[in-house]
C-alpha cells in the first residue's frame, strides 16, 4: 500500500506522471503518505495519537472531527468544510476515515468536482514542477507558500518521479490508439437483464458503460489515446455502421465491444467469451490472449463449450482494426 499504490491509483484516473508525481509530493509533505496521520501539534493538546483519532472518530466517540481544525489523512484536510465531506464520504462506503484508498478516492472525488482546474492542470501538466505549484496553492494551500516552501514540495514530487515514473514513455512516441464501445444504448429494446434475475430489469448499455469508463482510464495511464464511438449518455444506440465508420477513420490500433450476456435460457450466465472475425492465426492469438487475461484477473472463467469463438458479429467483421 502507500506510495506505489498512490501512484497507481492516480495514474489510473488522472495518466499524467507529472501531474501525479507532483500531487504527491504535496501529500508527502503534507503526511509522508501516512492516511491516518493526525496533525502532530494537536496530539498533546487532545490527548490522543494518530491511531486513537483515527479509532475515536470511526466509533463516533470523538464527534468532533469536523469543526476541531486538525489536520488529517493524507493530504491533512483541516477546513469544516472538506473535513465533513471526508467523513461522509468515508461513512457511505462503509470504510474507515483512515483507510488509504477511501482517501484516494476522496482526492479524486474532490478533483472531479470542487477542483476541476487543479485536475486540468495535472492532466495536462509538462513538468512535475507546474503541478506541485498548482496544487500547493489552489489544492493544498498551506499557510506558507513561500518560493522555498515550493521548491521543497517540488522537489519530492521530482524525486518520486525518478523512483516511480522512470519508465514513462512520453507522447512523443507513437500512442497505441484504442476504440471503446459500449454496446447498445440505453434505450435499445431488449437489452436488458431479465426480470425473473433483476427485478430492475438493468440496462446492458449501464454495464457495459461502467466497463468502458474504467477500461478508458486504466488505458489513459498507459499512455493510449481512447476513443469512445457509442453515445456516452446511451440516450441514442448509434449504429454499428456509423461505430465502425467512426473508429476507421480516426485510424484505431484495436477495436473492443463491451456487452454482458443475458444468461443462458435466464439461467446462469456464460462466463467470459471472446468473439473475433477474421482468419488471420493472429487474431485468434490476441483473441485468445484477451480471454485468458479476463479470467486471470477477474476468475470469471468461461461455461460455454467455446470461449474464443470466430463469428460474423457487424463490429468484428466490420473495422479495419482487429
Amino acid at each position: 500500500m502507500s506510495k506505489q499504490n498512490i501512484y497507481n491509483r492516480l495514474m489510473q484516473a488522472i495518466g499524467n506522471p507529472y501531474g501525479v508525481c507532483g500531487l504527491m509530493g504535496n501529500i508527502q509533505t503534507e503526511s509522508n503518505f501516512i492516511s491516518t496521520n493526525m496533525q502532530n501539534s494537536y496530539e498533546k493538546r487532545l490527548g490522543m495519537n494518530d491511531f486513537t483519532y483515527t479509532q475515536a472518530v470511526n466509533t463516533s466517540k470523538y464527534t468532533n472531527f469536523i469543526i476541531d481544525r486538525v489536520g488529517y489523512g493524507l493530504c491533512q484536510w483541516t477546513s469544516s468544510g472538506r473535513k465533513a465531506a471526508l467523513l461522509n464520504f468515508a461513512r457511505n462506503q462503509g470504510r474507515s476515515i483512515g483507510d488509504e484508498n477511501m482517501q484516494i478516492d476522496f482526492i479524486l472525488y474532490e478533483l472531479t468536482t470542487s477542483y476541476k482546474k487543479v485536475l486540468e492542470v495535472l492532466k495536462n501538466a509538462k513538468t512535475v514542477v507546474e503541478a506541485s505549484d498548482y496544487v500547493c496553492k489552489k489544492y493544498e494551500r498551506p499557510a506558507d507558500q513561500s518560493v522555498a516552501a515550493l521548491e521543497k514540495r517540488a522537489a519530492k514530487g521530482e524525486a518520486l518521479f525518478e523512483e516511480l515514473a522512470k519508465d514513462y514513455v512520453k507522447e512523443d512516441k507513437k500512442m497505441l490508439k484504442v476504440c471503446i464501445d459500449a454496446g447498445h444504448g440505453l434505450y435499445t429494446p431488449g437489452k436488458r437483464c431479465m426480470k425473473k434475475i433483476d427485478p430492475n430489469e438493468t440496462r446492458e448499455w449501464l454495464l457495459n458503460s461502467r466497463i468502458a469508463d474504467k477500461l478508458e482510464a486504466l488505458l489513459k495511464a498507459y499512455n493510449c489515446e481512447v476513443l469512445r464511438v457509442d453515445d456516452r449518455t446511451g440516450k441514442t444506440d448509434i449504429s454499428l455502421a456509423n461505430r465502425c465508420k467512426k473508429s476507421d477513420a480516426w485510424g484505431a490500433d484495436v477495436y473492443i465491444s463491451i456487452h454482458h450476456n443475458a444468461g443462458i435460457n435466464g439461467g446462469s450466465g456464460g462466463g467470459t467469451v471472446v468473439f473475433y472475425y477474421s482468419s488471420k492465426a493472429e487474431r485468434k492469438k490476441q483473441a485468445q490472449a484477451l480471454y485468458n487475461a479476463l479470467v486471470t484477473s477477474t476468475g470469471l472463467i468461461g461455461n460455454r463449450s467455446s470461449k474464443v469463438i470466430k463469428k460474423a458479429y457487424h463490429v468484428v467483421k466490420n473495422t479495419k482494426a482487429p
